[in-house]
């Protein structure tokens, strides 16, 4: 009798998911309700962009509100998805409400190529 492995059960019964994927007003939203970003989520997150890149002008909000750390994982990952978005005339916002996270992209200088907001409200109006 084999065990399985991590990826094969990778929640609990009762656990939040990793990565919570929505739509509002032709928006895409993903937030990620256990908190953190774990390779799993990571990986979830780019097939989810990677699927609405295959239509044109995709525009997705990524919601890090409760996330208290981001790698530089997540941190690439969401400047490849930025630019997968900008070849297909899309756009991807990000909603940052802390503080600490947002200097985490100032650090890095992603703040210059990324765009950040403090809450999903702003976000969603600046859509273009």
């Amino acid at each position: 009798m084999s065990t399985p492995s991590s990826d094969a059960n990778p929640t609990q019964p009762g656990d939040p998911p990793r990565l919570e994927a929505t739509v509002i007003d032709a928006v895409a939203r993903v937030a990620f309700p256990r908190r953190k970003i774990d390779g799993i989520a990571v990986r979830m997150l780019y097939e989810h962009a990677a699927t609405l890149s295959e239509n044109r002008q995709p525009r997705m909000i990524v919601d890090l509100a409760g996330v208290p750390l981001i790698s530089s994982g997540v941190m690439g990952i969401l400047v490849t998805i930025n630019k997968l978005f900008r070849h297909v005339d899309g756009q991807l916002h990000i909603v940052c409400p802390d503080p600490l996270v947002v200097q985490q992209f100032d650090v890095m200088n992603l703040s210059l190529i990324l765009k950040l907001f403090p809450n999903e409200q702003l976000a969603m109006q600046q859509f273009k």
